[in-house]
């Protein structure tokens, strides 16, 4: 299957704008390339995208399609602008994404103190899930991430910060955190909410409930848990740090092993100065005692 960029911006435009001309008006195109590329998408897929009559409606199959293919956009939108912020800025030093799972004033602190330290250094900065990471690495030149992972990626070095254990989270006022010992079967008959990765090389949630809503961060996650939508599987470090939530939350331990997840610096060996590394490396570890992580045996 290959479908084409611009036969995508048609799809949206049209789901959008309701007609076919109104969709070539707001992309600038005519309306019978508009049809060609809907035409186009439509032979690739295999099924019909769009009722043909004003206003036309989108299948059903094409209402699944649509919340993806407004995110296949709005990579591409941020890809192209990564693409001109290299033209503009020739070979920035360091190009480092943060997990949205960490607080953001703590690393605000963080980068603080390493401007200080390094005055002259250039930083383009990314907000990101882990399941970005290989995206932004392999296809965004991001050299450096701080990150929660379960897995490592063996294309790059890491140093392993820390270790959060996995818990449930659930609003204090769910059923759930009313119990003291809570077993697989008790999970099954509440909603879970699953994190679902961007990403095909991550491993999939485990699934316990056959009531599940899908997010794709950790923060939709404990947010949607603490308004007592239903359960969720986090880490407990995450859990602890996201602003005004901890005082609506219960973490309760898992009745399965759950591998803990992974506070980890991942970088490309080459492409990041080693005073820049051994600067980042302890100044997380430092984090990491703030955070109640475990600490590498090494350490």
């Amino acid at each position: 299957m290959s479908l084409k960029i611009d036969e995508i911006r048609s799809f949206v435009a049209v789901a959008d704008e309701g007609t076919f001309s109104a969709a070539a008006r707001a992309l600038g195109r005519s309306q019978s390339v508009v049809s060609t590329h809907i035409a186009g998408m439509e032979n690739e897929l295999g099924f019909k995208l769009f009722t043909r009559g004003t206003p036309a409606l989108l299948t059903p199959a094409a209402e699944t399609l649509l919340p993806n293919a407004r995110r296949v956009l709005l990579e591409t939108s941020r890809f192209e602008s990564r693409a001109a912020a290299l033209f503009h800025t020739p070979n920035p030093l360091l190009y480092m994404g943060i997990d949205m799972g960490l607080e953001i004033p703590m690393v605000l602190d963080l980068l603080r103190d390493f401007s200080r330290h390094f005055p002259s250094a250039k930083v383009q900065l990314e907000n990101i899930s882990s399941s970005e990471t290989n995206w932004f690495f392999r296809r965004a030149a991001m050299t450096m991430a701080v990150i929660y992972s379960l897995r490592s990626d063996p294309e790059c070095e890491e140093r392993l910060i820390g270790l959060s254990p996995r818990v449930i989270a659930v609003s204090k006022k769910h059923p759930l955190a009313q119990r003291t010992d809570i077993t697989t079967d008790d999970l099954r008959d509440y909603r879970q909410i699953l994190i679902i990765a961007r990403d095909s090389e991550s491993a999939p949630p485990i699934t316990i409930s056959s009531d599940c809503w899908e997010v794709d961060s950790p923060q939709w996650a404990i947010g949607l848990a603490a308004r007592g939508i239903g359960w969720t599987i986090v880490p407990k470090a995450v859990a602890l740090t996201q602003p005004g939530l901890k005082s609506s939350l219960a973490l309760l331990d898992a009745p399965m092993d759950l591998a803990p997840e992974r506070l980890v610096l991942r970088l490309k060996t080459d492409e990041v100065p080693t005073e820049f590394v051994d600067w980042w490396e302890l100044a997380l570890r430092k984090l990491a005692i703030r955070l109640g992580l475990q600490l590498p045996d090494n350490h």
